[in-house]
C-alpha cells in the first residue's frame, strides 16, 4: 500500500497514511516526470528520527525540487501508530540522479529562500492537500 501524497510505503493492513491522513492505494500512478519512468532508481539518502527531523529534511529537499520517499523499516510503521514514533527511524530515499545534489543541500548552511520559492512551495502544499 502506498500514500498517493507523500509516496510512503505501508503494509497491506493499513488504510490511511499516518502523515497525510489520506487513503492509501495499492499502486502509485506514475506521471510523465516521475523518476522511475526515466530509469532512475530510489537510493538511501539518510535515516532520520521520525517526526520533526524527517519533515524538516523532506521540506528542504522538496523546496529545491528534489523528489523524496519515506520508507519505514521492519515494524516501524506499527510502532509509529502505537507510540507516535518509529524506533527504527525513517529512511529517506531520493532518485539516484539527485543523490549528490541532495547531500550537498544537507551539508550546506541554510540559505534564505526567495519570496517566489516560498510561494511556489506553499502552492504545492495546498495542491497536495486538495
Amino acid at each position: 500500500m502506498w500514500c498517493p501524497s507523500c509516496k510512503s510505503e505501508y503494509r497491506d493492513a493499513f488504510k490511511r497514511c499516518e502523515e497525510c491522513n489520506v487513503s492509501l492505494v495499492k499502486h502509485l500512478e506514475l506521471n510523465e516526470g516521475d523518476d522511475e519512468q526515466n530509469g532512475d532508481e530510489w537510493v538511501l539518502l539518510v535515516n532520520v528520527a521520525d517526526g520533526f527531523e524527517c519533515d524538516l529534511i523532506e521540506g528542504l529537499l522538496r523546496a529545491h525540487g528534489i523528489s523524496i520517499l519515506r520508507e519505514y523499516e521492519g515494524l516501524g510503521q506499527y510502532t509509529k501508530i502505537y507510540t507516535g514514533m518509529s524506533i527504527q527511524g525513517v529512511n529517506l530515499l531520493v532518485p539516484s540522479s539527485e543523490l549528490e545534489k541532495a547531500k550537498e543541500i544537507l551539508k550546506s548552511k541554510p540559505e534564505k529562500l526567495t519570496d517566489e520559492e516560498i510561494e511556489a512551495f506553499e502552492n504545492d502544499e495546498l495542491e497536495e492537500r486538495e
